[in-house]
C-alpha cells in the first residue's frame, strides 16, 4: 500500500509520449542523437579515394587546358577630363532670346555626355568604316596575303576557340531549324562565307572597350583589350581620336546652323537693342566654330595618353589553375559521399525487402 502511495505509476505517461518504448519509472527514455562521425566520414573518403582522385584530375587537366590555350590580352587605358573652354556665361534675356528663334546655345560637353557618346553606336559605327576595324578585329578570319575573307572555317585551320564556340554554334544552328519561319534573306547574309559583318565589329568591341567614371575627380579612365599590345593602344587612340573629330564636327555644324539663323535675323530685326543682342549671339557661335577648328583639346582633355602595354592584362594562369584544383577536389568529395549515401539507400531497401516478404 505505502509503495503505491510512494511511487506513482508513470508509465501510461511515458507510452503517450513514447508510444511503443513504455520505460520504468523513474528513468525518461533514451533518444539517440546524429552525431557527425569524423572517422566515419575519413573512411568513407578513403573508400570512394577513386571518384575523388579522378574527379581532381580531371578538373586539374581542363584547368590547365584552359590556362594554357587561353590567348593573352593586353590593355591599354586613358584618362581623359571634360574641358570647361566651351562654357559661356550666363546670358540672361539673351538666351531666351536664342531659345525663341530657334538657335542652339553653346554649352559645354559634361562628363555623362561623353561617356553617352563613347557608347553609342553611331559613334563606333563611324570608328569601324573610318579605320576598316573588320580585318583587324576578326584577324582569324581574314587571309592577309591574299587580301581577302577566308571562305570557310577549314581554310583558317585548327584553333582551340573553335572548340570553345562549338556548343554555341550547334545551339544556334538548333534554333535556326526550329525557327524556320524568319526571313530568307536575314539566313542567306548570316551563311554568306561567314563574313563578318559591322554588326559582329560592334558586338566585338563591347568587350573590347571599357569606360570607367571616377565622379571624385571628373574623371573618365578608357581602355582597350586586345591580342596585341600595339593594337590594343592603337585602338583606344584612334577612339578618342574619333570623338574629338565628332564633337568638333557636331560643335562646328550647330554654329554653323545658329549663324545662318542669325544672319537672317539681323536684317529684319530694326530694334537696336535686339540688334546688338543678335550681334553678341553671332560673336558667340563665331568664337565656337573657331575654337572647335583650333583648339585640339575642344571636347576634352587627355589627361594619361594611351600606351602600349608592357604585361599582359589576363588570362591569370596561376589563378586559373588554383581554382580548378580545388573546385574539382571539393567536387570529387561530393561525389564521394553521395555515391555512398546512394550505396546505402540501396542496402538499407535490400535489407527491408525480406522482412516485407515475410
Amino acid at each position: 500500500m505505502s509503495n503505491n502511495l510512494t511511487q506513482p505509476d508513470n508509465t501510461h505517461c511515458y507510452q503517450q509520449s513514447f508510444p511503443g518504448c513504455p520505460q520504468p519509472w523513474p528513468y525518461p527514455p533514451v533518444i539517440e542523437e546524429d552525431e557527425i562521425d569524423l572517422y566515419q566520414l575519413f573512411l568513407t573518403l578513403k573508400k570512394r579515394k577513386t571518384i575523388v582522385i579522378l574527379t581532381t584530375i580531371i578538373g586539374l587537366f581542363l584547368g590547365l587546358c584552359v590556362a594554357i590555350f587561353s590567348p593573352d590580352i593586353y590593355r591599354s587605358t586613358a584618362i581623359i577630363m571634360p574641358t570647361g573652354g566651351q562654357k559661356v556665361p550666363n546670358l540672361g534675356s539673351l538666351g531666351a532670346l536664342a531659345g525663341l528663334a530657334g538657335i542652339e546655345m553653346p554649352a559645354s560637353a559634361s562628363t555623362s555626355e561623353i561617356i553617352t557618346l563613347l557608347q553609342t553606336r553611331k559613334l563606333r559605327q563611324i570608328l569601324i568604316q573610318k579605320h576598316n576595324l573588320l580585318p583587324i578585329i576578326f584577324y582569324d578570319k581574314w587571309d592577309e596575303e591574299k587580301n581577302t575573307w577566308k571562305k570557310s572555317d577549314k581554310d583558317r585551320g585548327f584553333s582551340i576557340a573553335q572548340i570553345i564556340n562549338l556548343p554555341r554554334k550547334l545551339l544556334s544552328n538548333l534554333v535556326k531549324k526550329v525557327h524556320s519561319t524568319q526571313n530568307k534573306a536575314i539566313q542567306q547574309n548570316t551563311k554568306a562565307n561567314d563574313i563578318p559583318t559591322i554588326d559582329d565589329c560592334l558586338r566585338e568591341l563591347e568587350g573590347i572597350y571599357n569606360i570607367e567614371q571616377d565622379k571624385k575627380l571628373g574623371t573618365i579612365k578608357v581602355s582597350a583589350d586586345f591580342y596585341d599590345p600595339v593594337r590594343a593602344a592603337w585602338l583606344l587612340d584612334i577612339l578618342l581620336q574619333t570623338l574629338k573629330d565628332y564633337m568638333s564636327t557636331e560643335a562646328i555644324v550647330t554654329a554653323e546652323k545658329n549663324l545662318d539663323i542669325l544672319h537672317k535675323e539681323l536684317p529684319r530685326t530694326a530694334d537696336p537693342i535686339l540688334r546688338q543682342k543678335l550681334q553678341t549671339l553671332i560673336a558667340q557661335n563665331l568664337e565656337r566654330k573657331v575654337m572647335a577648328k583650333v583648339n585640339r583639346e575642344f571636347a576634352f582633355k587627355v589627361l594619361d595618353p594611351p600606351f602600349v602595354p608592357d604585361q599582359k592584362y589576363k588570362p591569370k594562369r596561376t589563378l586559373i589553375v588554383m581554382v580548378s584544383l580545388v573546385t574539382s577536389l571539393f567536387l570529387g568529395i561530393f561525389l564521394a559521399f553521395f555515391r555512398e549515401f546512394i550505396q546505402n539507400m540501396r542496402n538499407r531497401t535490400d535489407d527491408q525487402t525480406p522482412l516485407s516478404n515475410a
